[in-house]
């Protein structure tokens, strides 16, 4: 008959099985099936936005990068078709290494891009040679999406309490990419001033994402920025295309 110390040392042993396999399932095997889950619907969201893209032939304004643009239903503005390609949760140069054949040779009039959240989220963008090699992936991915009118490159998120500890990192690329925007002549696009009118309360859903309700507002403050960008590059082509008198 198993003695008391028996049992206790049988109880702890297992204790300590059961502790190991939930550290394995918390930090090595969920992990691994988001990564997974990530790589999957990244694949799939690739294949049809290259066959999308291939299939047009006009104009067009390209709405591309994190998971911040998958949320943006943009109509169609000034009967230029909107293509929207979203990669949720991938850093500049995973966004950069899918985004390239995808465009191939195809250059839109009017670019949004939003990128630059997931790098800030992963790594500490307090090191600047974390944000050096940012700014260079987002130049990178300049070159492939930029508008042939304009390119403007959305603010990051702010974020709620629940992800404070990132906020500095993300505030400290915020500033690079401005300041990027600026010596690339994008037009560098407040988030936050034009969600000013939304609650605090019904800004985001997850202390990340934007609500629907955001998602709206935003969505029709970049429509009428790239009406008025559209809207002045044809009366430019028009002046220009005026025979002098």
């Amino acid at each position: 008959m198993a003695s008391l110390r028996d049992v206790l040392v049988f109880c702890t042993g297992l204790a300590a099985v059961a502790l190991a396999w939930l550290l394995v399932e918390h930090f090595i095997l969920q992990p691994r099936r988001k990564r997974n889950l990530i790589r999957r619907d990244t694949n799939r969201i690739a294949l049809a936005a290259a066959v999308r893209v291939s299939q047009i032939d006009d104009p067009f304004v390209l709405v591309t990068g994190d998971s911040l643009v998958s949320q943006l239903l943009l109509a169609p503005v000034s009967n230029l078709a909107v293509v929207d390609i979203a990669f949720p949760g991938l850093t500049s140069s995973e966004f950069a290494d899918r985004i390239g054949p995808i465009m191939s040779a195809k250059r839109p009039v009017v670019t949004v891009l939003s990128i630059g959240a997931n790098d800030a989220l992963q790594r500490d963008m307090t090191n600047g040679t974390e944000r050096a090699g940012v700014i260079e992936t987002v130049g990178k991915i300049g070159g492939i999406v930029e508008g042939s009118q304009a390119t403007l490159l959305l603010s990051l998120p702010r974020l709620a309490s629940a992800h404070a500890h990132h906020s500095t990192s993300m505030d400290r690329l915020a500033e690079e990419l401005r300041t990027f925007a600026a010596a690339r002549n994008w037009i560098f696009f407040d988030c936050a001033a034009a969600l000013a009118a939304v609650p605090m309360d019904q800004l985001t859903s997850d202390g990340l994402h934007l609500s629907p309700q955001a998602n709206g507002v935003l969505a029709r403050a970049l429509r009428q920025a790239v009406r008025g960008l559209v809207a002045n590059g044809s009366a430019m082509a028009a002046n220009h295309q005026k025979p002098s008198s």
